[in-house]
């Protein structure tokens, strides 16, 4: 459709192979305007010099709907989503992640559409999220994979069910909003970065399952870990993590400012390679009564280690648990130190 300003469907149920707009030189419109955008191949390019705005109510069926967009003016989504196979985010010489982060709008899809389909979500290219309301959370199953750029929008709050990838989740313009990740108790490793330029970003973890992050987290709101487990393996600045009664922090990461931990809260021992993680704290680490407890019950680490280190005496009791054996604090309440399970009683000694 290269050089035509609108197209329209006036359909109930229009059904097309697949959709391209071409490569116009003007602002493309297409509009379904009655009814739905049945889309068999799952594939719609947004292939434009100008900007594209797609208003329909989209159907993949049982298809994996792949967007496609160029360098160029972004594209707008409105309308809802469905389907069965998830959805793809792509770009055609889309830029390097540098490029995009320079020029946030070059190659993006702006996403204002609700979603109804299921699968999970991957952003390989740039998108700017609009709609809290898309991203798979609750009883919609699938993750969202970021590894490109998402960009979350002016909303209160973007939930989402398990974050994966190696991208970059990001606020960059002056809102207020939260990351809210682990609905429908998902486990999932995300090694990407969580970050802002501007605004006020908070990020909060929910549901029963692990989530990791592996890269930096650079945010000025909170970050809270209402419920679950937050593995923390990369740097945090900005903001200081609060784990509530019945939730779990834990990683080999380093935070800049204090942790408050909740009566009834947890520290989580994580094992890799046969070495138990350490958690660094700049600052403060406070709280009530916390139970130390391996994340892999049945992993193997051997003698005491210190999992987690603060600048100044711990003022929280940590009691252990069945997975871990004796806890004890050391180098003047600065370092807590766990053994491994064992099966008869032992005493920790630490140096």
């Amino acid at each position: 459709m290269p050089g035509v300003a609108k197209v329209e469907f006036t359909g109930e149920r229009t059904v097309v192979n697949s959709l391209s707009t071409g490569y116009a030189t003007v602002s493309q419109e297409v509009v379904a305007t009655n009814g739905t955008l049945v889309v068999e191949s799952g594939a719609v390019m947004l292939d434009s010099n100008q900007r594209v705005y797609l208003r329909a109510n989209l159907d993949f069926g049982n298809r994996r709907g792949y967007f496609t967009n160029r360098l160029g003016k972004y594209s707008e989504l409105h309308g809802s989503v469905a389907g069965s196979a998830g959805i793809s985010f792509g770009g055609i010489y889309a830029g390097s992640p540098a490029v995009c982060a320079a020029y946030p709008g070059q190659g993006s899809v702006t996403v204002h559409s609700s979603g109804t389909f299921t699968g999970d979500v991957s952003v390989i290219g740039n998108v700017w999220l609009q709609s809290d309301s898309f991203l798979p959370s609750g009883d919609r199953a699938g993750d969202t994979v970021v590894d490109g750029i998402l960009r979350i929008g002016n909303a209160p709050a973007f939930t989402m069910n398990g974050l994966r990838g190696r991208g970059t989740v990001a606020l960059n313009n002056n809102y207020v909003s939260t990351v809210v990740v682990g609905d429908n108790d998902a486990d999932a490793d995300f090694e990407g970065n969580v970050n802002r330029t501007s605004g006020t970003l908070s990020f909060r973890k929910i549901g029963g399952g692990t989530q990791r992050i592996g890269g930096s987290v650079a945010i000025n709101g909170t970050l809270a870990v209402a419920e679950g487990t937050l593995l923390l393996d990369g740097e945090v600045t900005g903001t200081s993590p609060s784990v509530a009664e019945g939730a779990a922090l834990g990683g080999d990461g380093s935070v800049e400012r204090d942790v408050v931990f909740a009566e009834g809260s947890a520290f989580a021992v994580d094992v890799a390679d046969g070495v138990a993680k350490r958690l660094d704290v700049a600052g403060a680490v406070s709280g009530g009564t916390v139970t130390v407890f391996a994340v892999d019950p049945g992993a193997k680490w051997s003698g005491p280690q210190c999992v987690l280190r603060s600048a100044s005496p711990i003022a929280a009791t940590f009691v252990r648990d069945a997975s871990v054996g004796n806890v004890a604090l050391s180098q003047d309440g600065t370092e807590l130190w766990v053994e491994p399970a064992f099966s008869k009683a032992t005493v920790l000694t630490v140096r």
